[in-house]
């Protein structure tokens, strides 16, 4: 193509190749009863801090569908729990708010008082045993443990919380634009593409809930005789 428009060559051969289709995408959600589960077992999973953060963790992933970058470098600072909004800076270095209802920020409250009996190193919101900050990698053993010790079956990943996120979001009647914009995309069709994909017994159910089909007359004919 560079080629092409540099006049180097008549014709560009780029436009006889054709793209490759789109993989099938497949929804990844982490499910509402592996969810139930997960906290269960947090809440009786380690310290009183541990458990605290734990369930915070739980809480700001379900809640906000914020990516990990942004909750694991998020400071003190950028959490305001009178507004409930934790500020983040995501992929590409760009800043958001993610709202937080009332049960996650009292979550946060009761995890900054257990924070604060850790000695931190950082201003970090999320930290660890020795109050340095909380890693990817720690996020993904935090995760896998509780799994171990609730015998947790499921599909189970930190990405899975902001699949779930946005399912629910549209099926509890958010429209794309505004679970687009919560999941801080780029544009609605990045929420389309991977997000608003539905399993045969999904749709089934939708269309139950959402077509005015459900609201037609049932018509019994008497056949006539012949």
């Amino acid at each position: 193509r560079w080629c092409a428009r540099e006049k180097l060559i008549r014709v560009d051969p780029a436009l006889e190749l054709k793209l490759p289709p789109e993989p099938d995408v497949e929804p990844k959600p982490i499910s509402a009863a592996t969810f139930a589960k997960l906290v269960k077992t947090a809440m009786t999973m380690g310290e009183f801090w541990e458990q605290a953060r734990n369930i915070a963790l739980l809480y700001c992933l379900r809640d906000t569908g914020g990516r990990i970058g942004g909750l694991l470098n998020a400071r003190l600072d950028d959490l305001d729990l009178k507004a409930g909004l934790l500020t983040v800076c995501e992929k590409g270095n760009r800043m958001r708010d993610l709202p937080l209802n009332d049960p996650v920020r009292a979550a946060l409250r009761q995890w900054l008082k257990a924070r604060a009996l850790l000695e931190p190193e950082t201003d970090h919101l999320f930290i660890g045993l020795h109050g340095r900050p909380l890693t990817r990698n720690s996020l993904y053993s935090i995760l896998e443990r509780l799994k171990m010790v609730g015998h947790i079956r499921g599909r189970l990943n930190p990405h899975s919380f902001r699949h779930a996120f946005a399912r629910d979001a549209l099926r509890n009647g958010g429209n794309i634009g505004e679970v687009s914009q919560l999941m801080g995309h780029k544009t609605p069709a990045t929420t389309l593409k991977y997000y608003s994909r539905w399993t045969g017994k999904e749709l089934q159910a939708a269309h139950r809930r959402i077509s005015p089909g459900a609201n037609l007359k049932v018509i019994r004919l008497k056949p006539r005789k012949m």
